[in-house]
């Protein structure tokens, strides 16, 4: 028998401690991992990629800072978005939608996260894109949700192409899909 001690290296031991840190990491974030609530899937065909997001601009929920939007973005991961209400206008004909429904809530939201925001844009008068000189303008559209709390988080789209923040406007892409979910449950 030898009575040789086996020795352990201090940088093998590191190593396969840092490994078990990043085993631990993947399991939390990786969706149906241990560290995961199973929230809801809000991705869907119409979320914008990669190549969206370098080319149009940034998502609208990313993109708007105010404190309201947070808000919502809190309040719809916990399930406690009260009600949306919804007009699209186009040339006398309007769609209205005002729901609790839970679903419904997360359609409109869904559309409203794929939507992207890109550059400021000038006055009215002299964008290209204003509502008037704009061809393929489907009309404005207003989106108001009513938070946990009483307050609302409100959306202003002067038509398919652009998005009234208040302190600004701003080129809006990815707006079909919202315009269509409001359609289609303003027709229900």
């Amino acid at each position: 028998m030898s009575d040789k001690k086996r020795k352990f290296s201090m940088t093998g031991i590191l190593l396969v401690g840092c490994m078990l840190v990043c085993l631990i990491l993947a399991l939390a974030v990786v969706p149906g991992g241990f560290g995961s609530d199973q929230k809801q899937d809000l991705d869907d065909e119409n979320t914008p990629g990669l190549q969206a997001v370098i080319e149009d601009g940034s998502p609208l929920l990313i993109y708007d800072k105010r404190p309201e939007t947070k808000a919502l973005m809190s309040d719809f991961e916990e399930g406690m978005v009260a009600s949306v209400n919804a007009t699209l206008g186009n040339e006398g004909h309007s769609v209205l939608v005002d729901t609790d429904e839970q679903s419904e809530i997360t359609e409109i939201y869904k559309a409203l996260k794929n939507v992207m925001i890109g550059d400021e844009l000038g006055p009215d008068d002299t964008d290209p894109t204003a509502s008037t000189n704009s061809p393929n303008a489907l009309g404005a559209c207003y989106i108001s949700f009513e938070l946990s709390d009483g307050s609302t988080c409100d959306f202003t789209f002067e038509n398919t192409e652009v998005y009234d923040m208040g302190d600004g406007r701003y080129a809006a892409a990815g707006t079909e899909g919202l315009w269509a979910v409001i359609e289609e449950l303003g027709d229900e």
